[in-house]
């Protein structure tokens, strides 16, 4: 796994009036601070995934998943290619994933997984990128702010050393969940949606939500991760995110950094097991993943 995040500004340096409005609010769910590129998407997303292949030392990869939020605008497909040129792999067979705002991992690891299943692929490239246009970088429901970056890492039929073997992935969704309305009912639906996700998954993975050692969510505010975490069935305890502060929310790239983050930092043990969980307005997405370490280490 590897990342790759635009420059740490501070978010009261920030020129936005709905972040500047809501600063208070913002300090006190733990959000500090923001990534600002100056480059493009695919340029953060091709130098991620540069670190992850050299890392990997497993030859190339056969395919890539490509995960960005914009596969309805006119440039999506050149985003894609330029993408594929920056990393120097232009042939590269390459799915797109969008649609699933920050919850684009696990689909997008699901999409991995049976590429290499079904083709017999010797790795998938998977990567996702985002960069915030002109709107504001404020987003209400989650009590956080948006930030510019990428994170990539190498899907296998075999462990490359130590890392991470997946047990399910699941989803949710609710293209009819109500936008207006007060906000207890629309996060009333939206824990529904959670707790459907994680249901979901512990049919496939055979996993229940007491039996995770770590949950990874997006970078919100400390009250949405917690709601998240009461949702799917776990204490708030289990909850990892040590880098809010510092990163800010990248899309669905904050999942695989904060899994990056406790690999590194040795909290988890061989065996345990990791709940990640993606989520966008109407729909809800989460893998199970089980930490296994290499013999050597």
């Amino acid at each position: 796994m590897a990342f790759e995040l635009g420059a740490r500004v501070g978010i009261d340096e920030l020129d936005d009036p709905a972040i500047r409005k809501s600063l208070t609010a913002l300090r006190d769910e733990g959000i500090q601070h923001c990534r600002l590129s100056t480059e493009p998407a695919s340029r953060l997303a091709a130098l991620s995934s540069a670190r992850s292949i050299a890392a990997a030392g497993s030859g190339e990869p056969t395919a890539a998943v490509y995960c960005a939020e914009s596969p309805g605008t006119a440039s999506f497909c050149h985003d894609v290619w330029d993408f594929l040129v920056a990393m120097g792999r232009p042939t590269l067979p390459t799915v797109t994933v969008g649609g699933n705002a920050c919850g684009n991992l696990p689909p997008a690891l699901r999409i991995a997984r049976n590429t290499i299943l079904t083709e017999r692929g010797s790795s998938v490239l998977l990567v996702t990128t985002n960069k915030r246009g002109q709107a504001t970088r404020f987003i209400e429901d989650g009590q956080t702010v948006i930030s510019d970056g990428a994170a990539s890492c190498l899907v296998s039929a075999h462990l490359m050393g130590s890392g991470f073997r997946v047990l399910g992935v699941s989803d949710a969704v609710r293209a009819d969940f109500p936008q207006s309305g007060s906000s207890l009912t629309r996060m009333s639906s939206v824990v529904k949606g959670v707790a459907r996700a994680v249901e979901g998954l512990s049919h496939v993975s055979g996993v229940g939500g007491q039996e995770y050692d770590l949950l990874i969510t997006g970078n919100y505010g400390t009250s949405v991760r917690y709601l998240f975490a009461t949702a799917a069935g776990m204490d708030v305890n289990s909850v990892y995110a040590p880098q809010v502060a510092d990163i800010g929310h990248c899309f669905a790239g904050d999942l695989l950094i904060s899994l990056a983050h406790a690999e590194a930092s040795g909290v988890l043990k061989h065996g345990a097991r990791v709940l990640l969980l993606g989520t966008s307005p109407r729909s809800w997405t989460c893998a199970a993943l089980e930490y296994v370490r290499a013999e050597t280490e």
